[in-house]
């Protein structure tokens, strides 16, 4: 019976081993995955902060160009607008 008990406690012990490895790993999967979403999202906020740039110099030039009421100007002032609302939802989700 001794010899039982014993063989038992072992087996338990191995399984709480395997159980406490496994949660390791999964841990470090859904860690790495949750960090590989940021890292997506701070390229793409870095994306469209380079756009967002890009189309302010843009829009200030043809703006000083040909007026605030030019076409041009009014759809780059719109593409900006867009593109700050997408920065705003990407700050919020932080």
């Amino acid at each position: 019976m001794y010899y039982n008990k014993k063989k038992r406690k072992k087996s338990l012990d191995l399984v709480k081993f395997i159980t406490a490895i496994i949660g390791i790993f999964l841990l470090h999967v859904v860690r790495t995955c949750y960090y590989q979403e940021r890292n997506i999202a701070n390229m793409d906020q870095k994306k469209l902060l380079e756009e967002f740039e890009m189309l302010r110099k843009e829009m200030n030039k043809l703006g000083k160009i040909f007026g605030l009421d030019n076409k041009k100007v009014l759809e780059l002032s719109r593409k900006i607008d867009k593109i700050h609302n997408e920065l705003s939802k990407i700050q919020k989700n932080k």
